[in-house]
């Protein structure tokens, strides 16, 4: 599962003004139907979905338990508030064993139980409105205006920052695949390409792209950065450079050599 900052709530729109006061920067989704909730978890859309057990017979726990099954197909984190565990477990029946099903009893322990069901299924538990920030990149050649020039259009005019949405299209990567290493929703992405807190991630690319001079042209930089290395002892550049910070270094130390003369 992607690590969306979205939350889906059906049918509650209390709960969902309290996720959004108690998950700020992330974005809540309310929904009336149960199919609208189907549509956002098959697009991947939705980190986590959250609902309000109620006493509505059993038409209500046939919801409910649809609900739950689809989370757990999808491996969605699903936190259904229950006024009781008496309640949750005729409303979910068997389904409340499943590892990505929890229960809550009060709203603000809604973070809690999403984050044990995230650390059941070996993920990460929810950096609460917080994007994944990369640590600065180092580069001798920063200072080098001949250099630095070679990257410009890769940064908002206006700003002067890096820019996800240039960086992605020089690369020819998704801006998905941006937003979700930064920890942010695609939209938040979209709509402030050049946040400062993109610009850790950012850097390794835009420092990698200082060798496009030396190739032949937009399509020969798109197909070097997907193809496998020798040098890079089989691994392609972009292997690399979404492999974590270490990994990144490393690739922005090897066009560093090669800029300066000196390969290993």
């Amino acid at each position: 599962m992607n690590e969306l900052t979205t939350i889906a709530v059906l049918g509650d729109k209390p709960l969902e003004g309290r996720l959004r006061q108690a998950f700020p920067g992330f974005t809540v989704v309310g929904a009336k139907l149960a199919d609208q909730i189907s549509t956002l978890l098959a697009a991947g859309s939705v980190g986590l979905f959250a609902t309000r057990v109620r006493g509505d017979g059993a038409a209500g726990a046939t919801l409910l338990r649809q609900m739950a099954r689809e989370t757990v197909a999808w491996r969605v984190p699903a936190v259904f508030l229950a006024p009781s565990s008496a309640a949750a477990f005729r409303a979910l029946g068997p389904m409340i064993a499943e590892p990505t099903v929890g229960v809550a009893y009060r709203e603000d322990e809604v973070r809690e139980v999403m984050n044990l069901l995230r650390r059941r299924a070996g993920q990460a538990p929810v950096r609460t409105g917080r994007t994944a920030e990369a640590p600065a990149v180092h580069s001798d050649l920063d200072g080098h205006p001949l250099i630095a020039d070679t990257t410009g259009f890769l940064r908002n005019p206006d700003s002067g920052r890096l820019d996800a949405r240039r960086i992605a299209d020089f690369y020819g990567e998704p801006l998905k695949k941006f937003a979700d290493k930064l920890g942010v929703t695609p939209p938040a992405v979209s709509q402030t390409p050049d946040s400062p807190k993109y610009q850790g991630l950012l850097g390794y690319f835009e420092k990698v792209a200082r060798i496009a001079p030396l190739l032949e042209n937009k399509a020969s930089f798109g197909g070097w950065v997907k193809t496998p290395n020798r040098e890079l002892k089989g691994e392609t550049p972009l292997d690399l450079l979404w492999g974590g910070p270490a990994r990144a270094q490393r690739m922005v130390d090897a066009v560093e050599d090669v800029l300066v003369g000196q390969p290993d």
